[in-house]
């Protein structure tokens, strides 16, 4: 039976080279073993299909997640609570264009400010404008923010090698925080005075947890596990956004030209309208995301398989759909796939928020059911900067030197600086 390829654990050096890794991992078939790794098989483009068909019983992401992501759950909570996901969905989808409008404005006003006030903007769509005046409540978001939500190598031997499992992370308190801020009064108390706060999240799950069978588990799971994610997609991806437009700007100023030109159609307010005709904007986020992208998820085999190769994944095995050098196929994404060239996706079809074989950000199999409206305040966030900011690398051609990428949750820039000089496009 042939064995997997013991290859250099990229991820984790500290000297890679991204496309190094990507030749290395081709002569190895697509399956792999890291040197070090705690995760015993890595399987690439060749297995995508295979690995995503495989139901959970048979190769699993429920049952590690559980283990490694939410230790203190019981579980009946990790179980059930992807179930109560299309019902936060709906909230959103629902309330999508007054959520917009706020975000809109205080990214307009305050995007060169600190951080810290979109994570209070963020709070307050959650937990209503008074949630602000309690300051473990966003204590309790920074320490959620600590907790690692991906695969990556970088952490995945601490995630792994963890043996304590009833050690109660801060991450854990700060879901029990968030949890008793709602059921014990203090979301109340503190929102008494606001006018509109029937549009927080809370408030409306409130509304609907008698009739939709809610229970209060939901503001320890489902509830800050969005919260989670909606930061970190700030964090990551739009980091990484806002570096390959400085690196290019043929990119931004196609950017700009496009976003004057919906000003002249539409005037200044973005709209849902507005943001469905933004597909420059569409393709450059697309393109990020591609390049962005690292492993999808990791999987523990419950039964004895056998590859199409025939390499053998004993039962019990932790199984890793390796990525990078999928998004990075001249098969599926045309010539200079390494390249920043948003102009491939209109060629090859690519929509933000629909999943296709040129569109797998979003997941593929279990879908991330909040999708549609990140797509949506992505290229909100995306136009609203590009209209009030010149975004570049400064004057200096040496500034525009890309600096090349390293391994975390997500494929980061090296390069984390850039120029942002206050304009407005109509002037």
């Amino acid at each position: 039976r042939p064995s997997p390829v013991f290859m250099k654990n990229y991820e984790h050096s500290t000297n890679s080279n991204l496309l190094e890794y990507i030749e290395e991992f081709e002569k190895a078939e697509y399956v792999s073993k890291h040197i070090g790794s705690k995760c015993d098989f890595n399987i690439g483009k060749a297995y995508l299909s295979l690995f995503c068909a495989l139901p959970d019983h048979v190769l699993s992401e429920t049952k590690l997640s559980k283990r490694v992501f939410h230790k203190q759950w019981s579980s009946k909570e990790h179980y059930e609570y992807r179930r109560f996901d299309p019902i936060l969905n709906s909230i959103l989808s629902r309330n999508m264009k007054i959520y917009l409008q706020k975000f809109e404005y205080n990214i307009h006003e305050n995007i060169n400010k600190d951080f810290d006030l979109f994570i209070q903007n963020v709070l307050k769509q959650c937990y209503g404008e008074g949630s602000v005046k309690d300051p473990k409540l966003f204590d309790s978001v920074i320490y959620l923010l600590e907790k690692k939500i991906g695969f990556g190598e970088k952490y995945l031997g601490d995630l792994i090698g963890s043996r304590i499992i009833n050690s109660k992370m801060d991450s854990d308190r700060a879901r029990e925080y968030l949890r008793d801020f709602v059921l014990k009064g203090k979301f109340k108390q503190m929102n008494l005075d606001i006018i509109d706060r029937d549009h927080s999240i809370v408030d409306l799950i409130l509304k609907m947890q008698q009739k939709d069978n809610i229970p209060d588990s939901v503001f320890y799971t489902t509830l800050p596990s969005y919260l989670l994610l909606f930061i970190k997609l700030i964090g990551d991806r739009l980091s990484n956004f806002l570096i390959d437009i400085s690196l290019d700007p043929s990119v931004f100023k196609k950017l700009e030209n496009e976003q004057r030109a919906i000003i002249v159609r539409y005037g200044h307010e973005i709209s849902v309208r507005c943001l469905d005709k933004m597909v420059y904007l569409d393709a450059a986020i697309n393109e990020t995301l591609r390049l962005s992208s690292n492993a999808l998820t990791m999987k523990e085999a419950q039964y004895d398989i056998f590859l199409p190769n025939r390499v053998f994944i004993p039962k019990g095995s932790l199984v890793k759909l390796n990525n990078i050098n999928y998004f990075r196929s001249i098969e599926v994404f045309d010539l200079f796939p390494h390249d920043f060239i948003p102009e491939r996706h209109f060629k090859l079809g690519t929509k933000l928020e629909v999943i296709s074989k040129t569109n797998l950000s979003w997941g593929l199999g279990r879908v991330c059911p909040y999708k549609d409206y990140c797509a949506k305040f992505m290229k909100m966030f995306a136009a609203t900067l590009i209209r009030s900011y010149k975004v570049s690398q400064g004057e200096q051609p040496q500034e525009y030197m890309h600096g090349g990428y390293f391994f975390d949750d997500v494929i980061r820039h090296a390069k984390t600086s850039l120029y942002l000089s206050r304009r407005y496009l109509n002037e």
